[in-house]
């Protein structure tokens, strides 16, 4: 009886956790970059090649050559990139050194959220320099 009961768990836990990586699977390709798509969040707007150089935003752009990105008069205000339970403005995980050029007179706001920390400018690279540069302010 004792074996046939060690049996039965060990079937029930197998398919427990076979139903349990199915269901994360899917979801974990929502948040993975696609292999176009920059390690770079301006906002609530991963950059893209798409939107790297968009007219429709005209406040920011990329430069992936040389791993730049320009403010010009930007303006935000929003919850930003979630990550970690914190709101960022400016999120960078890429792996050289990102530089930031500042162009006229930019600000981020991040709604104030009790429940999460807010972080103006994030770059997870310990390895990686953040430069800022620019006559314009922040």
């Amino acid at each position: 009886m004792k074996q046939k009961m060690k049996l039965g768990i060990g079937v029930l836990g197998m398919i427990m956790g076979l139903m349990i990586l199915l269901g994360v699977l899917p979801g974990m390709s929502k948040t993975a970059l696609a292999a176009d798509d920059y390690p770079l969040w301006v906002g609530e707007t991963q950059v893209t090649p798409e939107n790297a150089t968009s007219p429709d935003h005209h406040t920011w752009s990329y430069d992936v050559g040389s791993n730049t990105l320009t403010l010009t008069n930007y303006t935000y205000s929003g919850e930003g990139y979630k990550a970690f339970g914190e709101s960022y403005g400016i999120w960078y995980e890429g792996t050289g050194d990102l530089e930031i050029v500042m162009k006229g007179d930019s600000s981020i706001t991040l709604n104030d959220n009790e429940e999460s920390g807010i972080v103006g400018i994030h770059s997870g690279n310990v390895n990686a320099k953040l430069v800022i540069s620019g006559e314009g302010s922040l």
